[in-house]
């Protein structure tokens, strides 16, 4: 498995909040690392305390593991997620979805 499959089966992890839009378009997908089986991903939420994150968290394990990866999700909490980080096809399903 490759961190290319790894990146494209988390692209199909929808914001539990937002679901037009996906965890890496969000921006909150920090890295993946691939190692053999084992994959770390490393997540950044939107803000502290953010009330989603315990269903990103299991959301991403369950695409890591459908490609057959042994998951790792780092919760990266350092406040370094901003609105620049979402993807051009991001701030287009959001605009499209009524989202300023």
């Amino acid at each position: 498995m490759s961190a290319d499959e790894v990146w494209a089966a988390l692209d199909g992890v929808p914001d539990p909040e937002i679901p037009v839009i996906s965890l890496v378009e969000l921006g909150v997908i920090r890295d993946v690392a691939v190692d053999g089986r084992r994959v770390r991903v490393e997540l950044t939420p939107t803000f502290l305390g953010c009330p989603a994150l315990e269903a990103m968290t299991r959301a991403l394990e369950q695409a890591v593991a459908g490609v057959g990866g042994e998951p790792e999700v780092a919760v990266i909490q350092d406040d370094s997620w901003s609105t620049d980080r979402i993807s051009a096809s991001g701030r287009a399903k959001l605009q499209a979805a009524g989202f300023t």
